[in-house]
This record gives structure tokens, sequence and C-alpha cells, in this order.
């Protein structure tokens, strides 16, 4: 289960295959199929860039993951 429990919003998890790049060899980068995409909060306020130095969008769904689609 990938649910994201900020702001006690447990609407925005679920459970099957996220569509991660190659999770068993730990690229855990987003496909353009995954569900996560465009499922995350807005957290502008607190964050600018993603996990890897990545710009985050100021409006809009974020993916739910510690690096946006590219």
């Amino acid at each position: 289960n990938y649910a994201a429990v900020l702001a006690g919003d447990a609407s925005k998890g679920g459970d099957g295959d996220p569509l991660l790049v190659d999770l068993a060899g730990g690229d855990y980068h987003l496909t353009a199929e995954s569900p996560l995409r465009g499922q995350g909060l807005n957290l502008s306020d607190t964050y600018s860039l993603d996990h890897n130095g990545v710009a985050l969008p100021q409006t809009g769904g974020w993916d739910i993951g510690a690096m946006q689609f590219q």
C-alpha cells in the first residue's frame, strides 16, 4: 500500500502496482502510466525541489513519491 497519509488524507492511498521504472532494481522513478502521477498533495509552501533537485510544480497535482515524473 502506498497511501499518502500527509495531512491525514488517506483517500490518496491505494494498493497494487505503483508502476515504478524498476522496483526490484532500485529505480523508483514513476513510469508514464503510474497511478501515482498527479495524485499527491501540493506542498509548494514547504518544498521547491524533488529528491533529484528537479523543480516541483507551483500549482496543480503533484506526484506521490520523492521524485516527480519527467
